[in-house]
């Protein structure tokens, strides 16, 4: 991750997840979000990329990883953590 400050218009506003990235950790490190509403965060950060666990836990796209190979296939990389539905 990249050490660039945080800036919400700048990570909601993102066109990859590279821009995001830079700016994850000083947001993390600032914990600007903790113990705020999820609709605050929501609001702030934009709309998220997915959920983590359950609907409950909205998630933000940070890096492209590689793509999971199909199911049975002789090259799948069984160090990558694929989550398939």
């Amino acid at each position: 991750m990249g050490s660039e400050p945080f800036d919400a218009t700048r990570f909601r506003d993102a066109k990859t997840p590279g821009e995001r990235a830079r700016m994850a950790a000083s947001a993390i490190e600032s914990k600007a979000f903790v113990g705020r509403p999820s609709v605050e965060v929501k609001q702030a950060l934009g709309s998220s990329d997915g959920y983590y666990g359950s609907d409950y836990y909205s998630a933000y796209v940070l890096e492209n990883g590689r793509p999971c190979a199909p199911r049975g296939s002789s090259s799948e990389d069984k160090s990558i953590r694929c989550t398939r539905s």
